[in-house]
């Protein structure tokens, strides 16, 4: 991934040589920004308890309508192949795998190791109370 200074986490949607934004902080509390059908890339520097990051999102379903909820966990770039890393997630899957017309990254956080079950790409539709994973 081009363009990702170390220690930020990046967002794209087209181009992944060029981020959409950047930055080496959480999201301000109140702001929000809107990424849709974004790619992630935790490009963070090694800090115990802070260097991975949590997304969150809201998803379209395939009707047109509001689908559900998105989220997931990214851990931090260690260097060879980006998408083999773990610190990389195109949220776009699930328009890929039909779950979704289209998906939209609100908000993320800095924080420690992943939580069982986190990493990757998760959704959950509304009215329900399961998570399901898709990568």
């Amino acid at each position: 991934m081009q363009g990702c200074k170390p220690g930020n986490v990046c967002f794209y949607t087209n181009n992944t040589n060029t981020p959409d934004w950047q930055t080496s902080g959480s999201s301000t509390p109140g702001y929000t920004y809107n990424y849709t059908n974004a790619k992630i890339l935790n490009n963070g520097r090694k800090w115990v308890g802070a260097d991975h990051i949590y997304y969150f999102g809201t998803y379209v379903g395939m009707d047109g309508k509001y689908g559900g909820a998105l989220a997931g966990c990214l851990h931090h770039y260690e260097g060879g192949r980006v998408g083999d890393s773990g610190a990389w997630i195109d949220v776009n899957k699930l328009v890929a795998y039909r779950i979704a017309s289209a998906t939209y990254v609100n908000n993320h956080y800095w924080g420690g190791e992943c939580e069982a079950g986190s990493t990757g790409l998760q959704y959950k539709p509304n009215g329900s109370t399961k998570w399901y994973r898709v990568s």
